[in-house]
């Protein structure tokens, strides 16, 4: 099982809509058109699949990142989740 992070950029508001709704489903949603996952082979290729039959792809966008397994990130501004949610195997680091 790897972490993924999903990030992605629909043309169509009904294409859009139903992105952002599968991911819901699969995924930790982040911010508006992020979220991340943890998936293995099959997973990923599940969600590879079941994406590219929602989106027209001369239109719009989906990038997927592996996430290292120590990854280094800093949020800035406003706490979009909550004090006690961790994230990435590890708490939200504190602010500064």
């Amino acid at each position: 099982m790897e972490r993924w992070l999903i990030a992605y950029d629909i043309a169509d508001p009904d294409r859009l809509r139903a992105v952002h709704g599968y991911l819901k489903r699969r995924a930790v949603h982040l911010q508006y058109s992020v979220f991340v996952a943890k998936l293995g082979p099959a997973g990923m290729g599940d969600l590879l699949d079941d994406l590219r039959a929602l989106i027209a792809e001369d239109a719009d966008d989906i990038r997927i990142y592996r996430i290292p397994a120590t990854p280094w990130w800093q949020a800035i501004g406003r706490r979009p989740l909550p004090e006690s949610l961790e994230l990435l195997g590890g708490p939200l680091p504190s602010e500064t």
